[in-house]
């Protein structure tokens, strides 16, 4: 026998439970896109298993409710997209002050890429060790303020400690954890520093570095907007429109994601220049 929906071969086992089997046949075969319920009536004259004192009376509806899959459901907005409402600098300063924010934003960004041009490199460079930040009983100077820098062969700095030998425990500490996969030797008031050989691990060493740098960078910007989010939510006390805050909270988290954007694309360049 054929279905009598889709008028493809059907088994005469059907003849049993006729709309069970033409549910569970039709359901596989038909293509069905909405997801609203859909309805066919099957008028009993084309069906062969009905006796004729009741082909034109009875007829047999099968109902069949479209579910949408997961894939078929709206995606959720990209990261950075545009706010609905787009506002201005000057509008944006009514609640919060948007150069103290920008300057702010551009000071972590720009940082970033200074740490990683001084500390990320394939080669150390000697310039990046001579402006190595040194603590010393709770000041920070650059290792140059303490110590005369020279540099004997590409592979080999000497640092010179006679001016501040007082100086020389923290400069081996600051050496040790600069990232630069520096193994510094002491000979009285005198440090040599090899310079490493570039291998794979050291190159890898440098990625997890730029990596470690980069989630310090976005950090940094996450606590720029809970605190100027929260400056933001404390005008509610005052007579401030709810729209002027939501668009404001909204243009506020668009700036912020720019920037955590601007970081990976900083940092994917670096991971391209050291590992491949």
């Amino acid at each position: 026998m054929n279905c009598l929906i889709c008028r493809s071969y059907v088994t005469r086992s059907a003849a049993k439970c006729v709309v069970n089997r033409l549910t569970n046949h039709c359901q596989r075969r038909l293509a069905i896109t909405s997801t609203t319920r859909t309805m066919w009536t099957l008028n009993s004259r084309v069906n062969p298993f009905l006796s004729d004192s009741n082909r034109n009376r009875c007829s047999y509806q099968v109902s069949v409710r479209c579910l949408s899959k997961t894939k078929d459901k709206p995606k959720d907005k990209k990261k950075g997209s545009k706010p609905k409402v787009v506002l201005s600098d000057e509008e944006m300063s009514e609640l919060i002050p948007i150069s103290e924010l920008k300057i702010e934003l551009n000071s972590v960004t720009d940082r970033f890429r200074q740490d990683l041009i001084a500390n990320v490199s394939v080669r150390s460079n000697p310039q990046s060790i001579e402006h190595l930040v040194v603590d010393m009983n709770g000041q920070k100077h650059s290792l140059n303020e303490l110590a005369q820098i020279n540099r004997k062969s590409p592979q080999l700095v000497v640092i010179n400690m006679a001016s501040t030998p007082e100086a020389i425990k923290p400069v081996l500490t600051a050496l040790a954890e600069s990232g630069m996969n520096l193994s510094p030797q002491q000979e009285g008031t005198v440090l040599y520093v090899p310079i490493p050989k570039v291998t794979r691990e050291h190159r890898e060493g440098l990625a997890t570095n730029a990596r470690t740098m980069c989630q310090k960078a976005k950090d940094e910007l996450k606590a720029i907007h809970s605190s100027f989010a929260a400056y933001v939510k404390r005008q509610k006390r005052a007579q401030v429109s709810e729209e002027l805050i939501f668009n404001v909270n909204q243009n506020l988290k668009h700036l912020i994601d720019d920037r955590l954007q601007e970081c990976d694309h900083i940092l994917d360049q670096k991971l391209k220049e050291l590992l491949n």
